[in-house]
């Protein structure tokens, strides 16, 4: 399945909590790319928030980091759960190379 971002995506049912600083939001990760992933749930954080989180990978139990790209409230969004999307800022390629070994497994 491709995004429109033409990256492979995952449909996911995975509970995270994402912390900021601060703060934290806990949710359902609903979709995966090797660019992000949409979290749902009703804590919102703030776009552009820096955020980390633990994801099970391939190589292990790994934690994430990752800014807040845009939020989706439950103001007029009857299709749409409630959410907000997070943009991976991960550089390590250990942690990308093992993202993008799930996304192969799902195809």
């Amino acid at each position: 399945m491709r995004s429109r971002h033409a990256q492979r995506e995952q449909t996911v049912d995975l509970a995270i909590t994402v912390y900021g600083d601060g703060t934290y939001s806990s949710g359902t990760v609903r979709s995966l790319t090797g660019g992000g992933l949409f979290l749902e749930t009703l804590q919102f954080l703030d776009v552009d928030d820096p955020v980390h989180f633990e994801m099970s990978l391939p190589t292990g139990r790994q934690t994430i980091r990752g800014k807040i790209a845009w939020v989706r409230d439950i103001r007029g969004y009857d299709r749409y759960p409630p959410g907000m999307a997070i943009s991976v800022m991960e550089s390590d390629p250990e942690v990308r190379a093992a993202i993008d070994q799930v996304l192969r497994a799902s195809e």
